[in-house]
């Protein structure tokens, strides 16, 4: 669950979306599930290379903080060992490195168990 800060208050996040406006301006929106009037809580928009030079930086920001949670880039996540990596990347498995591999791993049970929870 994330929790945004909004004009008012905090809220949960329920939706986020980005526009392409035009071919050199783009938009993200987040917002709850409660109706908004002009604007959703949080909009912010700009040239398109801005914006993903911005979400970058969120990006990489947020996944230091994760890979140094558990020791840094010579660390190891307490789910998946590195052995376990080393294993697929030498069966050629995977190409992806230890830290993106993690990241995969975890997006995969996450879809997994979205699956399972529709049936």
């Amino acid at each position: 669950m994330i929790e945004c800060r909004g004009r008012n208050k905090w809220f949960t996040l329920s939706e986020a979306y980005s526009h392409t406006i035009s071919d050199e301006t783009a938009s993200v929106s987040m917002r709850s599930k409660k109706p908004f009037g002009d604007m959703p809580p949080i909009y912010f928009s700009g040239p398109i290379l801005e914006m993903v030079a911005l979400l970058d930086k969120l990006k990489r920001e947020v996944l230091d903080a994760f890979i140094q949670r558990f020791g840094g880039l010579w660390g190891s996540h307490p789910q998946y060992a590195r052995q376990e990596w080393m294993d697929e990347a030498g069966n050629n498995d995977t190409s992806l490195g230890y830290w993106d591999w993690v990241l995969n791993k975890i997006d995969q049970e996450e879809l997994d168990q979205e699956v399972a929870n529709a049936k």
